[in-house]
């Protein structure tokens, strides 16, 4: 396994995220240009950014224990996954469930609930991938990765940041998606979630009688159309429509008044047309 040296690549890895950023080439929150990746959004000070890790190291390395989230390295290596939104499932791009190294991940290993009743606080370990309910995790919109089995849980990180050696490391478990800290169950993929195919549908452009509406379709218009109850509530920018009984972008039907109060990432998400 390659371990990111303290010295001199951590002098060197402003120029690399400069290099990178110039290029287009950051896939993740951490700084490195291999994909595919998963990582934090935020980086809790950890420059190149926290992603899921294999314990151990080198001949140690050991997938048959917990996980957790560690500096992500500069090869990838074991810190390197990659979400199947086909599957739903998340795997190790680089090795298998006896921590053998693979060239194809769809051999790869998968993150695995560490628990049966997939609860608040399980950790996270490796098995052979079986589309079992503890490997099957959903993305929303907001960055949070949720349970299959409890939308209400989380990935997060669940412990400080703290020293692994020249590297940093934290706990890596399930959390309650509204009860943790938002930057702790925020995650940044690559490749990202594919758009969802289009269908007949009523067109998302501003209808003849105005009013409040969104004011791009990166802000999730089409998807809230297509989410039931149960999905609806799980996703931020939707909400389900009291008249209608059906799932709606927050942006619609609000009063004129209202209209430009919702944001996105400090950024307004509606406007109100006459």
């Amino acid at each position: 396994m390659f371990v990111v040296p303290a010295s001199p690549l951590r002098f060197l890895l402003p120029l690399t995220y400069l290099v990178s950023v110039l290029n287009n080439r950051v896939f993740a929150a951490n700084i490195f240009d291999w994909a595919p990746s998963i990582s934090l959004t935020d980086n809790f000070g950890v420059m190149e950014g926290l992603c899921p890790d294999i314990a151990g190291f080198g001949a140690s390395l050991n997938c048959d224990v917990i996980m957790q989230l560690h500096t992500c390295k500069a090869r990838g290596d074991d810190t390197q996954f990659v979400f199947d939104f086909d599957s739903n499932v998340i795997r190790s791009v680089n090795y298998d469930p006896d921590c053998q190294s693979i060239s194809d991940d769809k051999n790869g290993a998968c993150i695995t609930v560490d628990g049966s009743a997939i609860s608040e606080g399980d950790n996270l370990r490796l098995s052979p991938c079986n589309q079992g309910i503890g490997q099957s995790f959903e993305l929303s919109m907001d960055g949070r990765i949720r349970t299959v089995a409890n939308s209400n849980l989380c990935l997060a990180k669940t412990s400080d940041v703290g020293p692994a050696g020249p590297n940093e490391r934290t706990d890596f478990a399930l959390a309650d998606c509204d009860g943790a800290d938002p930057e702790d169950v925020t995650w940044t993929i690559n490749p990202p979630m594919p758009p969802t195919p289009d269908v007949t549908e009523a067109p998302t452009t501003t209808p003849t009688d105005g009013g409040c509406m969104v004011k791009k379709e990166k802000f999730g218009y089409k998807k809230c159309t297509k989410l039931n109850k149960n999905k609806c509530a799980t996703e931020t920018l939707c909400v389900m429509n009291t008249v209608t009984d059906k799932c709606a972008h927050v942006c619609d039907d609000k009063e004129k008044s209202d209209c430009k109060k919702p944001t996105f990432k400090g950024k307004k998400m509606c406007k109100f047309q006459k």
